[in-house]
């Protein structure tokens, strides 16, 4: 009976993810993470929410520059600063951890540029999206995972065939 609950739970959330999965296929990432938002929690230095990266990042689509802006951003600059203190502190475990959060956070960018609605007001923050990345990832040991993030959503925002102009305007 024990190892029935177990099994009837991890149906549910089997079917819940696939839920969830086929929203953020339809454009429902705003509201997902406003219902479940991303926050860094001080007192325990974790991530809320974490396990909604992975699914965001493998299924938004339609979502939009903005939302990203808006629901990732914050917490992106969040551990951005954590990162900063916990290396200044010594705390190099620590700042590790925070700085492969930090780069699940940058990979889930590139959904948010296929096709936006939002590209034309929101191209300005791209292209200091990936300035920044570029920049900031040098000699780091999670630089070639933000490289291709900000090259990949530069590429989804402006097509292929578009790709060396818009390098060349945003960099």
């Amino acid at each position: 009976p024990r190892d029935a609950g177990l099994e009837v739970r991890k149906a549910v959330n089997v079917h819940v993810h696939a839920i969830l999965a086929a929203l953020l296929r339809l454009g429902a990432a705003e509201r997902l993470l406003e219902i479940v938002p991303l926050e860094f929690d001080e007192a325990t230095r974790t991530v809320k929410n974490l396990w909604v990266v992975a699914l965001v990042k493998e299924n938004a689509r339609h979502a939009g520059v903005g939302c990203f802006r808006r629901r990732v951003f914050p917490l992106e600059q969040a551990l951005k600063r954590s990162v900063a203190s916990f290396e200044a502190a010594e705390m190099e475990v620590l700042a590790q951890n925070m700085k492969i959060v930090w780069s699940q956070l940058w990979s889930m960018l590139p959904p948010f540029c296929i096709a936006p609605e939002d590209l034309e007001a929101e191209v300005g923050f791209v292209g200091e999206c990936v300035r920044q990345l570029l920049k900031d990832c040098v000699g780091d040991s999670v630089g070639s995972v933000l490289r291709t993030a900000a090259l990949r959503s530069l590429q989804n925002s402006c097509g292929k065939e578009n790709m060396d102009s818009a390098c060349k305007t945003a960099l």
